[in-house]
């Protein structure tokens, strides 16, 4: 079963860096996003000087972050002993599944992003600080809260929750990622409103598993499974009033580990 974990924890890894250096290919016209409640109306249903819809924004995002193939040879996360061709081949079959997801939510994120005027998929400006900053690295590192906890109950033979929380670190990576480029014109907005999209939907897959195993185990959440989910659940609701610059990196690190904190917690009751 570690076995399993550290393979698959190899490919995401890898993953996320080939999104990383796809990224900065991106140049954006606009500014981000702001808040949700102070600026409803900002949205990229098109480009008013070239007409571009807002569909092939997300699709010229896709095909450019997708279009060559990622490098693998010197990947650290890749296990000891394999083959360059096992490393390529292992990057190459992760590479095309989340093709696959991106390819299916672009639409998704275009529909929602052109219907609801830019506030589904909008996301906080996080200036001054960025994917360069000591800050901006800390925020990030925040998700190495999720891939901990993946890797503790894959050990404990909680196989499901521990991929989803894996796959989750990842996409949350990538996202925030993007969210620290974007201001500085280092990526697309359209790019990182397809990132967002696809952190919700793993993360209120992982969310739905958790509660799908409070439901089987026919138990009430526990002390700390409770504390752990409310205060997260708070400090995500801070960052959207908070929806800029410092007060939301603060808010939504303590997300990711408590959230986390609960994720281990449904898991390791569940197993046993």
């Amino acid at each position: 079963m570690m076995q399993i974990t550290t393979n698959t924890w190899a490919l995401l890894s890898a993953l996320a860096v080939g999104i990383e250096t796809r990224s900065s290919a991106f140049v954006s016209p606009r500014g981000p996003s702001l808040s949700r409640w102070s600026q409803p109306s900002l949205q990229l249903s098109s480009d008013k000087n070239n007409d571009v819809p807002n569909s092939l924004n997300f699709q010229r995002g896709l095909e450019t972050l997708f279009s060559n193939d990622i490098k693998t040879a010197d990947y650290s996360s890749t296990r000891k002993g394999q083959s360059k061709k096992e490393k390529t081949d292992l990057v190459k079959g992760g590479r095309t599944s989340l093709l696959l997801l991106s390819s299916t939510l672009a639409p998704v994120a275009a529909f929602l992003d052109d219907n609801t005027n830019g506030w589904a998929l909008s996301y906080a400006d996080l200036r001054p600080e960025s994917e360069q900053t000591a800050i901006g690295r800390s925020f990030l590192a925040t998700n190495i809260a999720y891939a901990v906890v993946g890797l503790l109950l894959s050990a404990q033979g909680e196989i499901v929750l521990g991929f989803m929380t894996e796959v989750v670190s990842v996409a949350s990576f990538c996202y925030h990622y993007t969210q620290l480029q974007q201001p500085y014109n280092r990526t697309d907005d359209a790019t990182v409103k397809l990132a967002l999209l696809v952190d919700y939907v793993l993360a209120v897959s992982s969310i739905f598993i958790g509660l799908l195993y409070l439901v089987e185990d026919q138990t009430l959440p526990s002390p700390d499974v409770l504390a752990s989910s409310g205060i997260g659940i708070g400090c995500l609701l801070a960052c959207w009033v908070w929806e800029k610059g410092y007060p939301y990196i603060i808010f939504h690190s303590l997300w990711h580990f408590f959230s986390a904190a609960s994720a281990y917690s449904i898991g390791i009751s569940h197993a046993s």
